[in-house]
């Protein structure tokens, strides 16, 4: 059995009510354990963590990390994909994923995506609309952002039922609860 200390961290969990102590973290076989003074357990690691926030990873449940929109703001953007400022040419392991070509400022490519997230504390991000005919190509770049856990929430809605709303030159009033769900087909149909 392994076990790993982080030392003088700043800690949060809001769960055990702890907001900004500096605490030691063990973990042992990757679960966080609680260390009996008096256990002669041999630290395998040791990480000093003096200056650091020790907290659980974050979950971004709006990201646009992949699909549609995201692709087409890389394509207005072409020359953000070139010649990263970030990237250091005296100390070439420094920022080593940014000097790719896919890896732009305002809109990254899927690798620079994943490190940086990772690099926040970010351990999960999802898109938030993805719509049926882009699934495939959301669902592929995802599957190339390394490191976080990643997911999309399917935009299933009326797009279609405002886009002919808006053609027959309705009222808008009655457009605008066409992203009320199924009572806007019911209030269609009347």
């Amino acid at each position: 059995m392994s076990l790993t200390r982080l030392t003088g961290g700043t800690l949060y969990d809001p769960a055990n009510k702890i907001d900004g102590q500096t605490r030691d973290i063990y973990i042992r076989d990757g679960r966080i354990v609680a260390h009996e003074d008096g256990r002669n357990d041999s630290i395998t690691h040791d990480f000093d963590a003096h200056g650091m926030i020790v907290m659980a990873g974050g979950i971004d449940l709006h990201s646009h990390i992949g699909g549609g929109k995201t692709n087409l703001s890389r394509l207005l953007l072409p020359e953000d994909h070139r010649d990263d400022p970030r990237a250091v040419p005296d100390r070439p392991d420094e920022g080593r994923y940014m000097r790719m070509p896919s890896c732009g400022t305002c809109t990254p490519g899927t690798l620079a995506t994943g490190y940086r997230y990772a690099e926040m504390g970010y351990t999960a991000a999802f898109e938030p609309a993805m719509i049926a005919s882009n699934a495939r190509h959301a669902h592929l770049e995802m599957g190339d952002t390394p490191i976080i856990d990643h997911g999309a929430y399917v935009m299933m809605g009326n797009d279609e039922l405002f886009l002919q709303m808006l053609a027959a030159q309705e009222d808008f009033e009655r457009m605008r609860g066409t992203s009320a769900g199924p009572s806007t087909q019911a209030r269609r149909s009347a």
